[in-house]
């Protein structure tokens, strides 16, 4: 059975996407701007067969939109400067 799942590939980036924002439940702040964070996660996430999107891409994706959030949300003045 493994095998079945091994040899085909993950959903497509919609649904993955999806999968992202049901996980996170409710994020205070601007639905535009948490839909495009989602999106570039999605879209540079490493790419997995079906078995392997199930067992660590889903949470590779959500753990890398947090991240973006959190960082998105973090006051300017304290974000790290790369001088």
């Amino acid at each position: 059975m493994l095998d079945y799942y091994s040899s085909h590939s993950q959903p497509p980036h919609r649904q993955r996407a999806q999968d992202v924002l049901d996980a996170l439940g409710p994020v205070d702040m601007d639905k535009k701007k948490l839909l495009e964070i989602v999106d570039k996660v999605v879209a540079n996430a490493p790419q997995y067969s079906l078995s392997g999107y199930q067992m660590f891409g889903r949470t590779y994706n959500l753990n890398a939109t947090r991240d973006k959030i959190h960082e998105y949300m973090r006051p300017k003045s304290r974000q790290p400067s790369h001088d």
